[in-house]
């Protein structure tokens, strides 16, 4: 007989050990498909926040390696957004960044309802749980004790040029508007069912130097595999992200800030803007790394996050 995905997460007393998603379903009837290991009972849980068009996998092998960073269990949550990786499609008008934070309040309350949360964002997953400071300020301040922002953002991306010279970026921004008509209510279920024909844009825009071959394949394949309507949706909840105000909420706890210097998404100024705002958090800065810092840089990021979870 096959076993379900809540059988395969193996309970050895107090412990999960995170085999196989362990669904949820928001408010709004949205199956989001999420992961949790380590022990249920844990005064701590870390929460992992994926980016734009990518998938919680990004985050496996951190998660994996972060109990033994700790030099103890850990209790680590990590989910796709709606739309992404094996989550349902978001529907029409709640593909934003907004949604994705009422996404994580709900998970929090069902899956984490006691104890302190630490919350790790790395690109989109930074801006969610700005917003969710904005949007459940209580519910921050009372459960949050830690913070971790990886090539992140709290404005301004509507005026990115990607590292290009002035008109090609133009050019660029054209194009992707052209997309986003084209795909902006599309039924098709995924982007294009060929991802290696999204590795060179992939390796070029989001990676530094000396990107592993295995890292650029991995990152086409979350692209390929996101809902297209989705990703349009939050694109332009991207453009419109400004929460530059909602840094206060942060001042009072431990923040760990990393980026990478040849990151074009959200270029190191990005960071910079943030590190003002923030100005007793740990600022690192990874030479040649590009966007994908939780690929690209597994044991230093894994470092720095056990660094913070020690703080709280």
């Amino acid at each position: 007989m096959a076993k379900s995905a809540s059988d395969l997460n193996v309970r050895r007393g107090p412990y999960i050990h995170g085999l196989l998603p362990r669904p949820f379903t928001t408010s709004d009837g949205v199956r989001l498909q999420v992961i949790e290991q380590g022990p249920v009972d844990s005064a701590i849980t870390v929460i992992l926040c994926h980016g734009w068009t990518m998938s919680r996998e990004v985050w496996r092998p951190i998660a994996a390696a972060l109990p033994d960073a700790c030099g103890r269990p850990v209790r680590i949550i990590y989910h796709d957004y709606r739309g992404h990786g094996g989550s349902d499609p978001a529907p029409f008008g709640t593909a934003n960044i907004e949604r994705n934070a009422e996404d994580l309040a709900e998970l929090i309350e069902a899956r984490v309802p006691a104890g302190r949360v630490v919350l790790v964002g790395h690109s989109m997953g930074g801006m969610t749980i700005m917003a969710l400071a904005q949007q459940h300020p209580k519910l921050f301040a009372k459960r949050v004790a830690g913070v971790g922002f990886v090539s992140t953002s709290s404005g301004g991306l509507d005026q990115l040029t990607l590292g290009m010279p002035a008109r090609m970026a133009e050019l660029v921004k054209r194009m992707e508007a052209y997309l986003r008509t084209r795909f902006a209510t599309t039924n098709k279920a995924v982007i294009m069912k060929r991802a290696a024909v999204l590795r060179p844009g992939i390796r070029l825009l989001t990676f530094g130097r000396k990107a592993r071959k295995t890292d650029v394949h991995a990152a086409a394949l979350w692209l390929a595999k996101c809902h297209p309507a989705t990703v349009i949706g939050f694109r332009e909840s991207l453009n419109l992200h400004n929460r530059l105000e909602a840094l206060s909420a942060f001042r009072n706890l431990p923040v760990e800030l990393l980026v990478g210097d040849k990151d074009k998404l959200t270029p190191l100024s990005h960071s910079r803007k943030i590190a003002r705002e923030l100005p007793e958090a740990t600022f690192t800065v990874y030479p040649d790394a590009g966007h994908m810092l939780p690929q690209e840089r597994v044991g230093e990021v894994t470092a720095r996050i056990a660094a913070l979870i020690k703080k709280v």
